[in-house]
C-alpha cells in the first residue's frame, strides 16, 4: 500500500470521526506538518496539516464531539483562542494566505 493511500484513508478517518456526514466531492490539499515535542501530545503524534476549502456548509452533520462547533470565515480564525497545535496549522495556512 502506498503512502499516498494511507494518508488518504486516515484523512477520510479523521473526517467521519468529526462529521457524521460530509459531501464526498470536498478536496483536501495539503500544506505541510507539525512535529512539536513541547507537549505530550507533540511527543508522540506527527501531524499532517490539509485544507478544505469550502464555499458553503451544505451536506455536513456534525459528530457528537463537535458540541461547540461552529464555522468562521479564515479570518476569525486567528482571533481564536486555540490549542498549540491548531495554533501550528494556522501558522502553517497563513503563509499561503499571505
Amino acid at each position: 500500500m502506498s503512502i499516498q493511500t494511507i494518508v488518504s484513508r486516515g484523512l477520510a478517518r479523521e473526517m467521519s470521526e468529526e462529521f457524521r456526514s460530509f459531501p464526498s466531492s470536498i478536496s483536501a490539499v495539503f500544506h505541510g506538518i507539525i512535529n512539536e515535542e513541547k507537549t505530550p501530545v507533540g511527543l508522540v503524534h506527527l501531524g499532517l496539516v490539509y485544507r478544505v476549502l469550502l464555499l458553503d456548509t451544505d451536506g455536513f452533520e456534525l459528530g457528537s464531539e463537535l458540541d461547540a462547533f461552529c464555522w468562521l470565515e479564515t479570518e476569525r480564525l486567528f482571533e481564536q483562542k486555540l490549542e498549540l497545535w491548531s495554533r501550528l496549522a494556522l501558522h502553517l495556512l497563513d503563509e499561503e494566505w499571505v
